[in-house]
């Protein structure tokens, strides 16, 4: 049975701005087209998460839809209150 896990992605960009706040707009903009440039980002995997009181520090809610082995409209909070 599949259970939820948390797991960074994490990119690094070179972007062209005028200030920091920009180059981080901008960057922010171009996520999508960031992502299917690089395929492979660095990972790290945090844990299993068996409750929810565990999503908030990972800036997650009970609400959110999980990536991978999902049906696309059970919740997270849902698979938990049902065991994974």
């Amino acid at each position: 049975m599949s259970t939820l896990h948390a797991v960074t992605l994490t990119y690094t960009v070179i972007v062209r701005a005028e200030t920091r706040d920009e180059a981080t707009r901008r960057a922010r903009d171009q996520a999508q087209e960031i992502v299917r440039n690089d395929p492979d980002p660095d990972m790290d995997y945090h844990q299993e998460i068996s409750d929810v009181s565990q999503l908030s520090s990972f800036g997650w809610a009970s609400h959110f839809l999980p990536y991978g082995d999902s049906d696309g409209t059970t919740t997270v909070g849902e698979y938990l209150a049902r065991g994974g």
